[in-house]
């Protein structure tokens, strides 16, 4: 949070401890990056293949329905449960958070860690007027 400037803090902060916060689910196989380019559909419309399980975990798979929501938060309400949704929704506000922690905890050099907090700011100035 230190990185972030002062008036975001708040809100970056206020996103994690939400997490934080999340009742213990039972843990299962997540992808993590369930984005556009990692699924692979038939012309017909069907799933028939995930790549890039390089972030692949034992977590919350709500992480994987939160990843999903570039279908529309509405698919994603059709395809989970309501608890999984309204966790899903929690930790989609921490996505764009993460990427900075992630370049510190990893020895990033600071060019890096600079231009994840350039996007990070992008996005939470972006995100603060919008409902997740």
């Amino acid at each position: 949070m230190p990185r972030l400037p002062a008036h975001l803090r708040g809100e970056a902060q206020r996103r994690v401890s939400a997490a934080l916060a999340l009742e213990y689910v039972p843990a299962s196989l997540v992808h993590g990056d369930l984005a556009a380019e990692n699924m692979h559909w038939s012309s017909g419309g069907d799933l028939i293949g995930i790549l890039d399980w390089d972030l692949a975990q034992v977590f919350d798979p709500a992480i994987d329905a939160a990843c999903l929501a570039w279908h529309g938060w509405q698919a994603v309400r059709q395809a989970v449960d309501g608890d999984t949704y309204r966790r899903a929704r929690v930790w989609a506000r921490t996505f764009g958070i993460e990427q900075v922690g992630a370049a510190i905890a990893n020895g990033e050099p600071p060019s890096v860690i600079e231009r994840y907090v350039e996007s990070t700011v992008k996005w939470l100035e972006q995100d603060l007027g919008q409902v997740i």
